[in-house]
C-alpha cells in the first residue's frame, strides 16, 4: 500500500496533552521530506468531548483513530506516541499493518510490575553471564538465559499482550534526565523487552520527560535515521 509515496508520520500526544506539544518537532520532520499529521485525541484540544473517561479505553481509541487517519491519508506510515500513547501507536500498527510499518515510543510509561520484571531479567542475565565466566565460557548475557529471565518475559507478555503481538519495527526514545520511574531509561528498557523483536533505544542527553520539546533536533534526527533504516523514505527533494 502506498509504495513509492512519501512516507507519513502520525504524531500522538500523551493523555492530557495536545497536538501543539509537537510544535518544535513537526517542522523538522517536514523539513526532512516527510508528510506529517498531528491530531488532538478524543476529549483533548480541539477534538470533541464526551468520549470514554476510562484510561485504557482512551488509549485504545486514540490508536483506532490513528489507524483510520493513516488509511485516510495513505501509508506507508509510522505512528509515534508519547508517554501514555506509544501503546496507542501499537494498536494502530496492529489494526492497519498494511499501512503502519513502524512505531516510535517517546518516553513510554510503564508500571511497577514491568520494572520489577525488567530488574529480574537484568539480574538473572548477569548471574548467567557470571556463571559462564566462572566456567571459562566468557560471553555476553543471553537474552533468554535463566528461569528468572523467562519469568520476567512472561510477566511482561501478560502485561503487554498488544506489544508482544507486534512485528513492525520499534524505536524507543527517552531523555536521560527522566526520574527513575515510569518514563526513565530503565523504564524504556522494560518497555522494549515487551516486544518480540529486538528494539532499539535512543538516549537523549539533557532531556527529561519531553525530549521532543527539550531537544527536538536530536529527536527528529533519531526518528529520521530510524525511518531510513526501515525503508520509510521522505521526499528526495528534502
Amino acid at each position: 500500500m502506498g509504495e513509492g509515496r512519501v512516507s507519513l508520520i502520525v504524531l500522538l500526544h500523551t493523555i492530557g496533552g495536545v497536538r501543539k506539544d509537537y510544535a518544535a518537532l513537526t517542522p523538522r520532520l517536514v523539513g526532512a521530506g516527510y508528510r506529517v499529521a498531528v491530531l488532538d485525541g478524543r476529549d483533548h484540544g480541539s477534538s470533541s468531548a464526551g468520549w470514554s473517561s476510562n484510561f485504557e479505553v482512551s488509549k485504545a481509541n486514540i490508536g483506532h483513530d490513528a489507524a483510520a487517519l493513516v488509511r485516510h491519508l495513505g501509508g506507508p506510515a509510522v505512528v509515534i506516541g508519547h508517554s501514555d500513547t506509544p501503546d496507542s501507536a501499537v494498536v494502530a500498527a496492529l489494526e492497519a499493518p498494511e499501512a503502519v510499518r513502524a512505531v516510535v515510543a517517546i518516553s513510554p510509561r510503564v508500571w511497577e510490575n514491568e520494572l520489577d520484571a525488567w530488574r529480574s531479567f537484568v539480574l538473572s542475565s548477569y548471574a548467567a553471564a557470571t556463571k559462564r565466566h566462572r566456567a571459562g565460557r566468557v560471553g555476553a548475557p543471553r537474552r533468554s538465559g535463566g528461569t528468572a529471565a523467562a519469568d520476567a518475559k512472561s510477566v511482561l507478555t501478560d502485561r503487554t499482550a498488544l506489544r508482544s503481538r507486534l512485528t513492525a519495527p520499534v524505536r524507543v526514545v527517552v531523555g536521560t534526565k527522566n526520574p527513575p520511574y515510569h518514563n526513565s531509561p530503565e523504564a524504556a528498557a522494560a518497555y522494549a523487552l515487551g516486544f518480540m523483536q529486538p528494539t532499539g533505544i535512543v538516549l537523549v542527553a539533557d532531556a527529561g520527560y519531553n525530549p521532543h520539546i527539550e531537544q527536538p533536533e536530536v529527536v527528529a534526527d533519531s526518528i529520521v535515521s530510524f525511518l531510513k533504516e526501515v525503508g520509510l523514505r521522505g521526499s528526495a527533494r528534502a
